[in-house]
């Protein structure tokens, strides 16, 4: 396996760095156990980090559980089956008292085959030789705490100091690193005695591994934080920071591919320490590196003083955020750059070098670029001009927001997908992917019974087992895919959101089932295309009516629908473009729906306002789209009373945000088309359909060629 730690071997890249001795996989953490000598403890590292030798030595022999340790006796390390073996045979495991070594796990069969309860310690392997290898009880308490005793992080210096040495170093490096970074460079604050009457906050170091793509460690890393839930009225002015939206991401990948840019990561390094606080702010001195005298009752005489337009921001303060986007604003504006007015978290630059797109993420930049030329001057001037150069780090593309991006510049193709998000879910929650049986579908198919029928908030006699069920946490992973790459699964989602706080277990059995179809199409995601083909739909009247017109609105239209129930109506819509959908949305209307045609056209009027953002962002980026937007709708009765002015019998008693997409309509910004049932895409974001008809539905609206 990889480990960056030893710097005096001249290795490859992909030369393998620690020898270690695989011992089993963490039930607590996601990866393998495993024991390395030269660091003298157990750690657990990723799947993906670790290569097998096993013509190598040190090794475990699998088949008699025996590992072989140079110069020493075999170990004996019993096998899972012979683990559980022995735990039926023993109703109940007496605690383990053996002072030759540190305790390492407190054993209780009560309520579980193996093991109910543990306590774990860091386990040195250079003591075993003292210990009888044959005794049942560290046989089974050894391969219980190798499988699955986690490597805790510490919370404090002190705890630091009490691990092996070599890994305290690598802590300690990191305090130090950090205490200077904020102290000596970025001189965030002044010591100074405490004060009788001001608020001094709390201060915490958050320790902290920095992993690789491939889940490797790359960094240990210390971060020294306020606890900004202690602060006042008076330490704060304002808090808010804007986010970018799902949409707008994936409207920025489309502007990319589009325009023929090349895409870059950057990373504004500390960003939240960069810009100095709009307000006079005590904290407490950092865990590890206090310094002065002491009061009775252990508090420090000396606080760090934070002075207004002085000191820097420190990570975990309410306002943090704020003043980073503030100030990266104002310095962003200072390069020449445009904020847009839609989407203030996008960037545009035209100059003599080349054009320079910049879509933020808190402190992350998804950077598009014309040539090298212009990436090259942006990298240079961030970093040296203006009133506040900011430090910044490059990278390559990989994960941005959470969203693996793949951009194939030659191709003119960008291909969105949260695959690491899901086996991590699988991990956490199944134990593994290998576990987990494929799904064709989302859910069950029954014509008879609609998806959700079944639904209900949990019975008194539900609730005890449900509480054991992770419902809350898994939905919400699930949510997160389905807001940015998955937007097949939105109507379940939708149906499951409604039970949240105490589903049945019918909810339950639909949730697993959903994730097993999400966890082995991970993978399938959005793919925009800057030759996209243009729809071949029948459609009254034709459409698209000007295929030139259509072209140079990069396949502008949206598919909308409902599904039309008197107290449970749901609305769906897919806006496309460059051949996949850039925004969706399966959500319950909150109206009694009176007729199909009033289901349709609420469906309608909540596709129609996204659609209005859409439309304003890609203009303000430089794209010149034509209106009317075509809306594909499959009810005739839809564009027969968008057209009409006025009340009428079937339309007086609508909400007024109802007749919005009537204003679109008679506005010129919209324009219905009636299509077939059979061909209506948006029916899988309302309602369960036929398998065939659904995999037809999800290659269309993901942009997926006939080859993939």
């Amino acid at each position: 396996m990889r480990s960056p730690y030893d710097h005096n071997l001249n290795l490859s890249k992909l030369s393998p760095r620690i020898s270690g001795i695989h011992l089993g996989i963490s039930t607590l953490q996601s990866g393998y156990l495993v024991y390395i000598p030269e660091w003298q403890r157990l750690t657990v590292y990723r799947f993906g980090d670790c290569h097998f030798y096993e013509d190598v030595f040190p090794r475990v022999d699998y088949i008699s559980g025996t590992m072989l340790v140079p110069g020493r006796e075999p170990l004996i390390l019993p096998s899972v089956s012979q683990q559980r073996a022995h735990a039926r045979a023993s109703p109940v495991a007496k605690p383990i008292r053996d002072t030759s070594i540190t305790p390492i796990a407190s054993l209780s069969v009560e309520s579980d085959e193996i093991v109910n309860s543990t306590v774990w310690d860091s386990v040195n392997l250079l003591s075993l030789p003292s210990i009888d290898p044959l005794a049942p009880n560290m046989q089974l308490a050894f391969s219980l705490s190798a499988l699955l005793g986690p490597t805790k992080l510490p919370k404090t210096f002190h705890q630091v100091d009490a691990l092996p040495a070599d890994e305290a170093k690598l802590w300690r490096d990191a305090g130090q690193k950090e205490f200077a970074a904020k102290m000596a460079t970025n001189r965030s604050a002044v010591l100074v005695d405490r004060p009788r009457s001001a608020n001094v906050l709390p201060t915490k170091v958050v320790f902290t591994h920095k992993m690789n793509l491939d889940g490797s460690i790359s960094e240990y890393k210390c971060r020294w934080t306020a606890c900004g839930n202690y602060q006042q009225e008076s330490d704060i002015t304002e808090t808010f920071a804007a986010t970018g939206r799902a949409a707008s991401l994936r409207a920025f990948c489309v502007h990319c591919i589009t325009n023929n840019l090349h895409i870059k990561q950057h990373d504004v390094t500390k960003a939240f320490t960069q810009f100095e606080v709009d307000r006079d702010i005590y904290v407490e001195q950092m865990d590890g590196y206090v310094q002065g005298d002491f009061f009775p009752d252990g508090r420090p005489k000396q606080v760090c003083f934070l002075k207004k337009g002085e000191g820097k921001a420190l990570e975990g303060l309410c306002q943090s955020g704020f003043l980073f986007q503030k100030g990266n604003v104002a310095h962003l504006k200072e390069l020449g750059f445009r904020q847009l007015e839609t989407e203030p978290t996008i960037f545009v630059r035209s100059s003599k070098e080349g054009d320079i797109s910049i879509y933020v993420h808190i402190d992350d930049f998804l950077t598009g670029y014309s040539n090298l030329s212009a990436l090259t001057d942006f990298e240079v001037r961030y970093q040296k001009d203006g009133k506040t150069p900011l430090p910044l780090k490059i990278s390559s593309l990989g994960l941005y927001a959470g969203v693996k991006i793949v951009h194939d510049h030659g191709a003119g193709t960008i291909h969105l997908s949260q695959p690491h998000i899901l086996e991590r879910a699988a991990e956490r929650f199944f134990g593994s992917g290998k576990s987990i049986v494929q799904a064709a579908a989302p859910a069950h198919y029954d014509p008879k019974k609609p998806f959700g029928s079944e639904f209900a908030l949990a019975t008194e006699s539900e609730k005890s087992s449900m509480k054991e069920k992770p419902y809350l946490a898994l939905l919400a992973t699930i949510m997160y895919t389905v807001f940015y790459t998955f937007p097949s699964v939105a109507i379940h989602t939708a149906h499951l959101c409604r039970y949240m706080h105490g589903p049945n277990i019918h909810c339950w059995d639909a949730l697993v089932h959903l994730f097993r179809y999400m966890f082995h199409h991970r993978h399938v995601g959005v793919t925009y295309r800057k030759n996209f083909p243009v729809p071949s739909v029948p459609c009254s009247p034709a459409w698209p009516d000007d295929p030139d017109i259509f072209l140079k609105n990069l396949g502008l239209h949206v598919w909308s629908d409902a599904t039309w129930k008197v107290n449970s109506t749901y609305a769906g819509f897919f806006i496309v473009m460059c051949g996949a959908t850039v925004d969706w949305a399966s959500v319950l209307v909150k109206v009694i729906c009176h007729s199909s045609a009033e289901a349709e056209i609420s469906a309608a009027c909540k596709a129609g306002k996204r659609l209005m953002f859409v439309v304003q962002l890609m203009r303000e980026l430089g794209h010149d789209i034509v209106s009317p937007t075509p809306f594909l709708i499959d009810n005739s009765a839809t564009g027969e009373l968008t057209k009409k002015m006025g009340a009428t019998k079937r339309t007086e008693h609508f909400l007024r945000w109802q007749h919005y997409m009537r204003q679109l309509v008679n506005y010129n910004y919209a324009k219905v088309f009636l299509v077939r049932d059979a061909d209506q895409r948006a029916d899988i974001a309302t309602k369960v359909v036929n398998l065939t008809k659904y995999a037809i539905m999800v290659r269309e609206i993901t942009g997926r060629s006939v080859s993939d």
